[in-house]
């Protein structure tokens, strides 16, 4: 992330000294893009890998049967979280969402930016932590109070998260 921050503020730079601000601008605002990260209260990198482990965090899952990355990410969820993209990709490509989901980095910051937009205290225990996004990440950000109990796959990722637990 670093070598790839320094190369595009180092091109940022030469534009300047060659005077091109339209291009200047442009090049700061795709740095910008690609280093963001949404902070979220008690989303840590703990309970990422967490997250990620109760999906299945297979990081080399492609996708099936809509379903992408390591986190499972689905079209509809990446949309919900704002359609982040890998630097310098576009929303509207055809194969943006599946590129990003399958990218363990960008995966990330879908996830990250669905819990800012959805995260919630599901289980109304007066904090919102990490049992409270995996609930949301189960759920949806509509229905994260249902619970995971009444299902077999709710049981197994009580399970996976009790593996996990920090």
């Amino acid at each position: 992330m670093l070598q790839f921050c320094g190369r595009k503020l180092r091109r940022a730079l030469e534009l300047v000294c060659n005077e091109t601000e339209k291009n200047v601008i442009r090049e700061l605002e795709l740095l910008r893009k690609s280093i963001k990260r949404v902070k979220i209260s008690n989303l840590n990198d703990t309970c990422l890998r967490c997250l990620c482990h109760v999906a299945g965090c297979d990081l080399a899952h492609g996708c099936t049967q809509g379903y992408c990355g390591p986190f499972y990410i689905s079209r509809v969820y990446w949309v919900d979280a704002g359609k982040p993209t890998l630097p310098e990709d576009s929303p509207e490509r055809k194969e943006a969402f599946e590129d990003c989901a399958r990218d363990f980095h960008c995966s990330l910051k879908i996830v990250e930016s669905y819990m800012a937009r959805f995260g919630k205290d599901c289980n109304n225990d007066g904090v919102t932590n990490c049992f409270d996004y995996m609930m949301i990440n189960h759920h949806g950000g509509g229905a994260c109070s249902e619970p995971l109990f009444l299902t077999s796959l709710g049981r197994k990722r009580l399970q996976l998260y009790q593996q996990c637990r920090f």
